[in-house]
């Protein structure tokens, strides 16, 4: 049975104490909250035959701007406008904009040490990184070996949290060789994993030049395409020093606050080597470590600016090899500082809930941050829901701005007046609307320009066109300075 009306949020007290209110003072079970049983022909329809719902959702984008240290509480109303029988089912996920669709795209497979000698017999420490970020693992590794390249044995892969990938034992001049997930399920190499398999190859005499050996890495289908990688292996001939930089060499996403390794292998007597960071793909560069030791990594903790763009590059000033990402990567800030701590729920026709949207700017540097609220239904296409949050704004003097106050309306509970004040960071116009917890406008208090400062309005129970509102939980929503804030209030009769 729907309850009416509904707060949705970690503090529903208030609804309890205003269903126990009720009880004590007799009130009828409307009053209450509680919503009839529904009767007649559509109550004995079985959901298949129910006419879909028509998602109804506000706002449909935030942009705040709040000071450091600051802990908000905004609303979100999701409601079902749809044909009478039709029932809503809503899930929602806060995600990160800033990262594309998901996938083991930029995945990649790179050979230790990158280069071959003709006439040799070499082993090779192959590494498989899996750059997935939608829990899709690798469950296959594939190596066409050209004619002129002899296998001669290899390991399994290992270091996968799902279990190795086992070597098909394949050997000879121009083998297939494979690596396959044996155990079942799903695969063995998860997101953000590399593992690790040696190869021993024997290289014929005739061959010169760069070698291009092809390759393909295969997802276990979750999520979205591609699923199959194909690449190609680089073995340089004895020409010289060289650098390979493996990773990142594009498409991973990296987070601020997080410790990355860069990686590179190289050919040749180099004692140091520097590595550089660009976020605008390739036009300015950052150096993280000048004349760093030859060791094939650099630890890095991630830092900002964000960026979809960004590039990396190690350089050997001494012979002047270089190599950069192939494609860019993603520096981000983990989607940390917004909560919805109801995020599911279900509304019959006319019914609203309000959900709380928890912003936090703790711990956060000023700059501005980005996230989509993505309201998933039964209605049809995702709603999404923009979040743009700017951190650390200053008034012209150089201090910081005083945020947009809403303050708990008192007495509260109340009967039959209450008192709300709030407090306005520079003039400008405001208005203050009370509403019902279905979302349904009840009073326009205040629609005026007010200068900067403190200010009080009083309200006495009723609605616009002067009738007393019942028992109730209501709330009261403040917009000004292109914010807005909102509270609860209980009203008893």
């Amino acid at each position: 049975m729907r309850t009416r009306p509904r707060i949705l949020d970690a503090g529903s007290l208030l609804l309890a104490t205003a269903m126990t209110v009720a009880a004590v003072a007799g009130l009828s079970p409307a009053y209450a909250g509680e919503a009839a049983t529904p009767a007649g022909p559509a109550a004995s329809r079985s959901a298949d035959d129910r006419d879909p719902p028509v998602i109804v959702v506000d706002p449909l984008s935030f942009d705040i701007t709040l000071p450091p240290g600051v802990v908000i509480t905004e609303q979100l109303s999701v409601g079902n406008e749809g044909p009478p029988g039709s029932v809503l089912n809503y899930n929602i996920d806060v995600d990160d904009p800033i990262i594309p669709c998901r996938s083991i795209a930029g995945s990649t497979l790179t050979p230790s040490p990158g280069d071959y000698y003709p006439g040799t017999l070499r082993t090779y420490t192959l590494i498989a990184y899996n750059a997935s970020e939608d829990f899709e693992w690798l469950d296959r590794v594939m190596i066409n070996f050209i004619p002129g390249i002899s296998v001669e044995g290899a390991t399994d892969f290992v270091g996968g949290s799902g279990g190795d990938l086992v070597y098909n034992g394949a050997t000879g001049d121009g083998a297939l060789v494979m690596w396959n997930d044996t155990n079942g399920g799903w695969g063995n190499i998860y997101g953000g994993e590399s593992a690790t398999a040696e190869i021993t190859l024997r290289f014929a005499d005739e061959l010169a030049g760069d070698l291009e050996i092809p390759w393909t890495m295969s997802g276990d289908d979750y999520g979205v395409p591609p699923h199959d990688i194909p690449g190609k292996m680089i073995l340089t001939g004895p020409t010289g020093p060289y650098l390979l930089l493996v990773a990142p060499n594009g498409g991973e996403i990296w987070a601020v606050g997080e410790s990355k390794e860069v990686l590179w292998a190289s050919s040749g007597d180099m004692n140091a080597v520097d590595v550089e960071l660009s976020r605008d793909g390739g036009q300015g560069w950052e150096t993280l470590a000048a004349g760093h030791e030859d060791t094939g990594n650099f630890t890095w903790l991630v830092t900002g600016p964000l960026s979809p763009n960004c590039l990396m590059r190690v350089s050997a000033p001494d012979s002047g090899a270089v190599d950069t990402s192939d494609d860019v990567f993603y520096i981000h800030q983990p989607v940390d500082w917004i909560e919805l701590p109801v995020c599911q729920g279900d509304c019959e026709v006319g019914e609203h809930d309000l959900l709380d949207v928890r912003i936090d700017t703790e711990g956060l540097p000023d700059g501005d941050y980005f996230a989509n609220i993505v309201v998933h239904s039964n209605a049809g296409a995702d709603v999404i829901v923009p979040v743009t949050l700017h951190v650390g704004w200053t008034t012209g003097s150089g201090g910081a701005a005083p945020a947009l106050r809403l303050e708990r309306n008192w007495p509260n509970p109340f009967n039959p007046r209450t008192r709300i004040a709030f407090e306005l960071p520079r003039a400008g116009s405001a208005e203050l609307v009370v509403f019902g917890a279905n979302g349904r406008l009840l009073r326009t208090l205040l629609a005026e320009r007010l200068p900067a400062g403190r200010h009080e309005v009083s309200w006495d129970g009723r609605d616009d066109a002067g009738r007393d509102l019942p028992t109730g939980i209501y709330l009261y929503r403040l917009r000004a300075a292109g914010e807005s804030r909102t509270r609860k209030m209980l009203l008893l009769e």
